[in-house]
């Protein structure tokens, strides 16, 4: 577990610890890895790889992961049996999550909105967040005032489960007038984040907090929203992801309601009533079944876990590809046949491949 915390403390993107683990076999071999077995794997270019020797060397991994145990935080990575499953699917998913509390056990809806509600929503907020937790799925939100607040201190005081995505560190109460939600969520819930411990809450780490909310529920629901405001960041990433995204209409007049109308205008199901919300979210669970896979748990055989481990989002050529795993060209071939009958990786243009998952 250390070497997996040190990982991905590493400054590395997710996707690119991710490959390194999958080269090496473990956390442990990347932290001892050789700097040639380093330029073996062809995953770091020079600048990246004398970084990564320096950083690693500085590291005080023993006194590091100490901390991080005192502090009461716990860690999950890719790999872990608890790590959310549901993250898997989706491209930049995180290497490694900190968290207090525990983590979620059932289906999770994200509830999403204006910081400055009107009461209006604040209302219809509550009693959707009421009807979620009564029909036995959790909520996932930010934590944010407003709407996302109110949505889950309704959560913690009808005995239900909630999640806390932050945009900043677990042990980094934000907003601070929160902090008696914070600690009812971290003893009924999760607080959870992608930023290591200490983290403030900077502006430019709210995207991809927002990225987390949608993409740790199976529906995003957004009570009231400006027209520009970060509940559609998140509406927005939740349809690259393939979520359905239900709005609550408001008066055409209302500042608080165009973000709402303007997603019911471009596809996201209007809510007329919260019984036919809980409906529409039973009748989507039995029309959608996603299958949740880590290709680090699939049994490839050693030439293709090679090959599927230097690929990537972007399309990478056949030839980089021997390059990369010093194969011939009948065996690498053969493992891409495999890779792309198993569902892992696709052809995109003659002899370019890009991974799936």
């Amino acid at each position: 577990m250390k070497y997996a915390y040190w990982l991905n403390r590493m400054y590395l993107s997710n996707q690119t610890k991710w490959n390194l683990l999958q080269a090496f076999g473990s956390a442990e071999k990347v932290y001892g890895a050789t700097e040639q077995e380093l330029i073996d794997t062809s995953l770091l270019d020079e600048k990246k790889r004398n970084r990564f020797l320096q950083e690693r060397e500085t590291f005080q991994l023993d006194i590091e992961y100490e901390k991080l145990q005192e502090k009461g935080i716990g860690f999950v990575y890719r790999t872990m049996k608890d790590f959310p499953k549901i993250l898997y699917n989706y491209a930049n998913c995180p290497f490694g999550l900190y968290y207090r509390g525990h983590l979620p056990d059932r289906e999770l809806i994200a509830m999403v909105g204006a910081r400055r509600c009107s009461q209006y929503g604040k209302l219809t907020a509550q009693e959707i967040s009421q009807s979620l937790i009564k029909h036995g799925f959790g909520i996932v939100s930010g934590m944010a005032r407003g709407i996302d607040g109110i949505s889950q201190r309704t959560a913690v005081l009808g005995g239900g489960y909630t999640i806390a995505v932050l945009g900043s560190g677990v042990d980094v109460c934000y907003p601070p007038e929160h902090k008696n939600l914070y600690a009812d969520i971290v003893e009924t819930g999760c607080v959870l984040s992608e930023f290591h411990p200490g983290t403030n809450p900077l502006k430019e780490h709210f995207p991809a907090r927002n990225r987390l909310i949608s993409g740790l529920s199976r529906s995003v629901v957004v009570v009231e929203a400006r027209e520009k405001s970060g509940s559609l960041i998140t509406a927005d990433f939740a349809l690259e992801q393939g979520k359905d995204i239900f709005a609550v209409p408001g008066r055409i007049t209302d500042v608080m309601s165009k973000g709402c109308n303007q997603l019911i205008k471009t596809g996201a199901m209007p809510i007329v009533s919260v019984d036919q919300l809980i409906m529409d979210l039973s009748e989507f669970a039995f029309q959608t079944e996603v299958n949740f896979t880590n290709p680090m748990e699939q049994t490839l055989e050693k030439e293709n876990l090679l090959v599927y481990s230097c690929l990537d989002f972007y399309a990478i050529g056949l030839e980089q590809i021997m390059s990369r795993t010093n194969l011939d060209l009948l065996t690498t071939l053969s493992s891409i046949t495999e890779l792309e009958e198993a569902g892992l990786i696709k052809e995109v243009f003659k002899n370019q491949y890009i991974r799936l998952t």
